[in-house]
């Protein structure tokens, strides 16, 4: 795997994490079958200007499974990170599952935010949304268990993020394996009931 930030990882309570750039803190949270990597070109952008701290939510990247696999779950890793690195006037942003975190960590840590953007986001009552219901439905079948060494084929990999990406083949190969490997279906495997995930 290429980390493109690896200088810049570290681990809080078990939660890693990258840490690069400088000025007003920006944290970005992820959602399922990817890590923190989703991340990389915005980062790549930002961090001239920004402090952006990027998660990877237990189960996905450099995070083993830790917790309660659920929203509240995710949203205590969070806090975690917010709470722990005592981040204040924090912008957060979250894409997909990790948007749904977000929305809890902003009602459990309110103060601590001075703005938060939710891009293409799960909410309450749409968790996980109609189109993700084939995971669902494998993850509650136990296929991901024996997906693992599979899905470390990229184009194959690319054909089943097909349910949630616009144009995975446009995805490097090494991001789209990181994002797939058994570490990341390990989280929507414990999750095979999704209640409240």
């Amino acid at each position: 795997m290429t980390d493109e930030f690896a200088a810049h990882r570290h681990q809080v309570g078990g939660i890693s994490y990258v840490d690069v750039g400088e000025g007003p803190v920006t944290l970005f949270v992820h959602g399922v079958f990817t890590n923190g990597r989703l991340w990389r070109n915005v980062v790549q952008r930002l961090r001239g200007h920004r402090r952006c701290i990027v998660v990877d939510l237990p189960g996905h990247g450099c995070t083993p499974p830790l917790g309660e696999a659920s929203l509240w779950g995710l949203a205590d890793a969070v806090g975690t990170v917010l709470t722990e690195l005592d981040l204040w006037d924090v912008h957060l942003v979250g894409n997909d599952t990790g948007g749904g975190v977000c929305q809890i960590v902003m009602a459990r840590h309110e103060s601590r935010f001075a703005s938060w953007v939710l891009t293409n986001c799960d909410t309450e009552g749409n968790t996980p949304p109609r189109a993700f219901a084939p995971v669902v439905w494998a993850s509650r079948l136990g296929l991901f268990r024996v997906t693992g060494p599979v899905v470390r084929w990229p184009a194959l990999a690319k054909q089943i993020l097909r349910v949630g990406y616009r144009r995975p083949a446009e995805l490097p190969d090494d991001v789209v394996v990181d994002y797939l490997a058994p570490r990341s279906s390990a989280a929507v495997t414990r999750c095979g009931s999704w209640s409240g995930c």
